[in-house]
């Protein structure tokens, strides 16, 4: 996939945004919502798996409230921390989020994009 450099991010409805605002700058989003944003043809699951082997995310475990069974769940990585951040869930369970500002050079830095 080639990357051709953008003034401009895109939010959930296609709707052109300036980079800078507020909204997707100092706001993290999903890596759906990521992708979608600068509308990268690749799955969040596929990426998630290359992700996982590049070190950006790390595998954490946890016991499930009801059946006492491992439950596994993505952290973004120490090395990585400064593309996102971790949101804790009630449980202790994490959601990874980034940011759109430098969400592209963890892209290129990955190889998902050239």
């Amino acid at each position: 996939m080639d990357y051709e450099p953008q003034s401009m991010i895109f939010g959930p409805d296609g709707e052109e945004l300036e980079l800078n605002e507020k909204k997707f700058r100092g706001k993290p989003v999903s890596l759906t919502d990521a992708l979608k944003s600068r509308r990268l043809k690749i799955s969040s699951v596929k990426v998630g798996k290359i992700f996982l082997e590049k070190g950006v995310f790390k595998l954490h475990e946890r016991l499930s409230d009801k059946t006492g069974e491992i439950k596994y769940y993505k952290k973004i990585s120490d090395d990585y921390i400064v593309y996102g951040k971790n949101k804790k869930g009630f449980n202790g369970q994490t959601t990874p989020l980034f940011y759109m500002d430098n969400f592209l050079d963890l892209c290129l830095q990955t190889g998902l994009i050239e």
